[in-house]
């Protein structure tokens, strides 16, 4: 057995170290420390924005190394974003508060790119949460359920509600943008295996490779998946249909599954055209492919023109080549 780091890296246009602050794209308010009051356990709720360092957070890197924290400007800087656990857990609807900086579980976050001007803000230990305000109104202290006016929480992500959504914003206003370049946009695709010409579908949470074309009358859902740039050359792969499973490699088995915690693929280009996904191991680099029929992992394969090679390229026509 060995531990495979996935290597996430912030988007571009983050800088760890800076202060900023955090515009809710469903509410236009901002992500607020209730009263700026420094104490454990205060509650975060959204508010209109005031230019107040109840507003500002800084981002840094986790002690474990294996997230961000977003340390609260109030007080002593000493608290940061805090998820309430439920026995020990994060869990759908959890509140949001601020608290010292003593618990990774319930502290680390990571910053996912979703579109040009938002993110979503994913607790590490459950990633199929998004830090989510409820309605428009301005929250208080005091309301700290997942339907309190106002509220900060976390909650399963949806894909379609702008409350999951955040702006991020320097100290001095301007907005920080998903300027990068990569291989493929953020978007929703089909995924077509150059050897066996199958398109990559997902049955529940079994995954195939389906032969042949995809006609007119063909139900397209299980063939459809949300890739999402993480940086210049890492992505997310979620079926388009359940945005709460991440398209998952594990290297000390080979095999690719469909679970609530991301995998970062690496991508880059293949000779003749498509792209190879990757994760790499301490020694060892692995591709998605199609082998004997399964999707699974295989050990990357660099020369071009066998059927090794094939089975580890994709091509991705975006789901409106197809009506």
């Amino acid at each position: 057995m060995f531990t495979v780091s996935y290597g996430y890296t912030l988007p571009v246009g983050l800088v760890e170290g800076t202060v900023y602050s955090f515009k809710n794209a469903g509410s236009a308010l901002y992500l607020d420390v209730c009263g700026g009051t420094d104490a454990d356990n205060n509650n975060v709720a959204q508010y209109k924005g005031n230019s107040t360092v109840s507003q500002d957070f800084k981002l840094e890197k986790s002690s474990t190394g294996n997230g961000y924290i977003l340390r609260a400007q109030v007080g002593g800087k000493t608290r940061v974003l805090d998820i309430y656990k439920t026995n020990g857990r994060v869990e759908n609807g959890n509140n949001v508060q601020i608290y010292t900086n003593v618990d990774p579980k319930a502290q680390e976050w990571l910053i996912l790119p979703v579109d040009a001007d938002n993110f979503r803000i994913v607790p590490r230990s459950n990633m199929r949460l998004s830090l989510t305000s409820y309605g428009s109104d301005s929250g208080t202290a005091s309301g700290r359920t997942s339907t309190s006016a106002g509220n900060v929480f976390v909650s399963t992500y949806t894909g379609n509600n702008p409350n999951q959504l955040w702006q991020i914003y320097k100290t001095d206003r301007t907005q920080v943008k998903n300027a990068f370049s990569g291989l493929v946009d953020t978007g929703t695709y089909y995924m077509n295996n150059r050897d066996t010409g199958g398109f990559l579908k997902r049955s529940g949470t079994t995954l195939s490779a389906q032969s042949g074309v995809l006609m007119s009358s063909t139900t397209k859902t299980p063939y459809q998946w949300t890739v999402t740039k993480v940086n210049d050359s890492q992505y997310t792969i979620q079926p388009a249909n359940d945005l709460t499973k991440y398209l998952v490699a594990t290297p000390a088995t080979g095999s690719v599954s469909l679970t609530g915690y991301a995998t970062y693929w690496n991508a880059r280009t293949a000779n003749g055209g498509g792209i190879i996904f990757t994760v790499a191991a301490p020694s060892t680099t692995y591709a998605l492919a199609i082998v004997s029929g399964t999707v699974r992992l295989q050990t990357l394969v660099s020369t071009s023109g066998s059927a090794a090679y094939n089975r580890q390229v994709w091509t991705t026509p975006n789901i409106n080549s197809y009506n």
